[in-house]
């Protein structure tokens, strides 16, 4: 059984924007101190600003290979690769965020 942290449980050494950021993502995997996967859940809050989440969370961390999933309905499925496929995350440093973001749905 994996045992759940909450942020202050562990001794991550970021500035107060990651800090910031991390806070607001919905769920995180961690694995030793690193972050490994980051899951935004929109069922109905706006998908945009989950995608914009995870863009600074991999634009604050580069050097960590981060995976990063959205997770939706079926019925937000393409509103997830629209937003994802928007032109400004088309040129993030670590390549688009179509290819380093999938969608996961609950349905």
């Amino acid at each position: 059984m994996t045992k759940g942290f909450s942020l202050e449980d562990l001794p991550f050494n970021f500035d107060d924007v990651t800090i910031k950021t991390i806070r607001n993502i919905d769920v995180l995997w961690i694995k030793g101190l690193a972050i490994v996967r980051a899951f935004e859940v929109e069922d109905t809050t706006s998908i945009y600003s989950g995608i914009l989440r995870m863009a600074d969370l991999l634009s604050l961390l580069p050097t960590l290979k981060i995976i990063i999933h959205i997770v939706a309905p079926v019925t937000r499925r393409d509103e997830v690769f629209r937003q994802i496929s928007r032109p400004v995350f088309s040129v993030m440093e670590g390549g688009p965020l179509s290819e380093l973001c999938s969608y996961v749905s609950y349905d």
